[in-house]
């Protein structure tokens, strides 16, 4: 039955739903709940701790403070017979009325610390006589969706969830439950041990899927030819010894390891994983001039105008040394057709671009390497594009600085070579880390005070761009130019017009800056070995890898370098700005980010969340078990011959996983 025609589901729900990525009848029955509460464990107030909790209280005290652009926060107090706790909701007004009177509520909400004082947090409400199951399912939703609204539409089309069919053949079902009971027991469950099992075969479809794809994607690979790129060890010699530094030795394996890649019939198809500041740049320059010394043509596609800009002017004169000519191709840039038309001719042999390089105007009749940076920033059908257009497929290098965990790599990226560049160039000195209230914003004066006097820079960063509700770029900007007026004070964030925005990091760079005022815009492609200081301000609104990759704008020098982490709040700092103060070691923060957070949170690229749990829970043998189903099946039915359903999830992910 079509999605549209369920009970429940009018156009508008309808719409509601696609906002959250359900789009049809399978898509409906795989949003899972992501949590089950249980109604009938409740604690009295007096005895709460932090964590998911249920109370049994009457409200008194309520009141919605109304805010900008019509959001809202309602505050209550919850009160039974031991005492009273602080509840609060965001944008729910309509609880004023709901909430009126004496009668008595369930709440179930997460108990905790915010803005100062332990609070239930968003509470779901129930009526205190309504008659519960033991378990009571949660879903993820959105603004119109409440998760009451989904387990209603559920509820309402249990007959249809009986009807999906089988997706696994018995040999790789091995006597677990049904596809269609373990989505009943998911959706519906009595017990906790019904969630269990059914959350047992989801999870196990999920993987096993995820690994059928990584087959097909190793299938699709072996089928396509590349060009052969011979390994100029001279060439590396003498370009070696021009290079103002000395590569270090992960750089020169990892340098060495593509180079025998591209001596193969079948593409390179390596995924190169390097630290902020490691020097991920230099092994993907010195392969374009490999590449290009060998009659082919290289690209590096850059996820910013600035960040491209930045490599071209940084590599250009050098590829130059070698009589390889270069061309940079961005949206904005005047001589963009003259480019594509040099490269249609196969007039140059290097291109450092960004999402103009995809266009359609762009053809490269010669590309034998590609080379994409912040892969992760990407989409699949962007990255799938630029490999494109030619007789041959090139070989690719993706690069990221931003480590993906292990158990990720091998359901995701199973198909790909991975290298980890862990080490930093010499001389660079470790960075300081300190986590700082709201309370301590005269200690981070002084420390800029200091910074600028000893004629180094300061980034500051802020979460939002415009003037409103909590901390700005320019509203900073203004504050910061007003305090320290002898200093130059600059602003960058992403709606400034991209002209403007060259201009101020090409201004920083050149030291013409002393504060830098700005959004994450810098997280990539802004740097300064000048650079020596930076404070992130509200830092509890970012996320582990941002504050990460943030951080690593300082540093890139023998200076001693500083990074303050601004809360929100004069608060105890969160598990994750306790971790990025505790470790520069991204690798380790990539890891503990995936506890967690999970992988949906970080990739997107999951069906149904059963596999959160999972990725907390599950050993790596485990993995490598359906692994080996997953390739001894594959072996035998390559198609997929008489399992549609399997088939439908394993293209999903070998879609969205590969990178060639």
């Amino acid at each position: 039955m079509a999605l549209k025609d369920y009970k429940g589901v009018g156009p508008k729900t309808l719409t509601y739903l696609e906002k959250i990525g359900i789009l049809d009848e399978r898509d409906f029955w795989l949003h899972l709940p992501f949590r089950y509460e249980n109604y009938t464990k409740v604690t009295r107030v007096a005895d709460l701790e932090p964590g998911p909790v249920v109370v049994r209280a009457r409200v008194r005290k309520l009141k919605v403070n109304e805010m900008r652009r019509g959001l809202s926060v309602t505050l209550a107090d919850l009160y039974d017979e031991s005492g009273a706790v602080r509840a609060i909701w965001f944008n729910q007004p309509y609880l004023r009325q709901m909430l009126k009177g004496v009668q008595e509520w369930l709440f179930a909400g997460t108990f905790g610390f915010h803005r100062g004082q332990m609070t239930l947090q968003n509470p779901r409400i129930k009526s205190a006589t309504a008659k519960l199951k033991e378990v009571v399912p949660v879903y993820s939703a959105t603004k119109g969706l409440p998760s009451s609204k989904i387990a209603k539409i559920a509820d309402e089309n249990r007959a249809e969830v009986v009807k999906i069919q089988e997706s696994l053949p018995e040999e790789l079902r091995e006597g677990r439950i049904g596809r269609s009971e373990a989505l009943f027991m998911a959706h519906f469950p009595e017990t906790q041990e019904d969630y269990v099992m059914a959350r047992e075969r989801l999870e196990y479809d999920e993987l096993l899927e995820m690994f059928l794809a990584v087959e097909l994607n190793k299938a699709e690979q072996n089928k396509l030819r590349a060009p052969y790129v011979a390994p100029n060890v001279e060439l590396m010699r003498q370009a070696l010894s021009k290079l103002p530094y000395q590569l270090t030795a992960g750089q020169k394996q990892i340098l060495w390891a593509a180079m025998q890649d591209m001596t193969k019939e079948v593409p390179m198809n390596r995924l190169l994983q390097g630290d902020v500041g490691s020097g991920k740049t230099a092994v993907a320059a010195l392969l374009m001039l490999c590449a290009a010394r060998a009659g082919c043509q290289a690209v590096l596609l850059a996820p910013t105008e600035i960040l491209a800009r930045q490599h071209f002017a940084g590599w250009q004169k050098f590829w130059g040394l070698f009589g390889v000519s270069s061309a940079l191709l961005v949206g904005a840039a005047e001589d963009k057709y003259k480019v594509q038309r040099m490269i249609r001719d196969n007039k140059v042999q290097l291109v450092v671009g960004t999402t103009a390089v995809l266009s359609e105007r762009v053809r490269f009749p010669n590309l034998g390497l590609a080379i994409v940076d912040e892969q992760h920033r990407f989409g699949v059908k962007q990255r799938l594009a630029l490999l494109e257009g030619g007789k041959r497929a090139p070989h690719l290098l993706a690069m990221t600085a931003t480590p993906i965990p292990r158990s990720l790599q091998l359901v995701m990226f199973g198909d790909l070579a991975v290298s980890n560049l862990r080490e930093k160039p010499a001389g660079r000195a470790p960075i300081k880390t300190k986590v700082v209230p709201p309370a301590g914003l005269a200690e981070v004066a002084k420390a800029i005070t200091e910074t600028v006097a000893r004629g180094e820079q300061v980034y500051y960063v802020c979460p939002l761009i415009s003037e409103g509700e909590g901390v700005t770029a320019e509203g900073e900007y203004k504050k910061l130019a007003a305090k320290f007026k002898k200093m130059r004070v600059g602003l960058l964030h992403g709606k400034m017009e991209t002209e403007d925005k060259v201009k101020v990091a090409g201004a920083f760079m050149r030291r013409e800056i002393d504060i830098l005022v700005s959004t994450t815009v810098i997280e990539v492609g802004v740097s300064s070995d000048n650079a020596t200081l930076i404070v992130i301000r509200e830092a509890d609104s970012f996320g582990l890898a941002t504050l990460h990759q943030l951080r690593g704008r300082v540093g890139r020098s023998d200076k001693p370098s500083s990074c303050y982490l601004m809360t929100s709040a004069n608060d105890a700092p969160t598990a994750r700005l306790q971790e990025v103060e505790r470790s520069e070691d991204g690798f380790y923060l990539a890891e503990r980010d995936l506890e967690l957070r999970g992988p949906g949170a970080i990739y997107g690229t999951l069906q149904h969340g059963a596999l959160e749990e999972t990725f907390r829970r599950a050993r790596e043998e485990d993995w490598r078990e359906v692994q080996e189903k997953a390739r001894d099946y594959i072996s035998k039915n390559p198609t997929l011959e008489g399992y549609p359903e399997l088939l439908s999830g394993v293209m999903r992910y070998a879609r969205t996983t590969r990178l060639n």
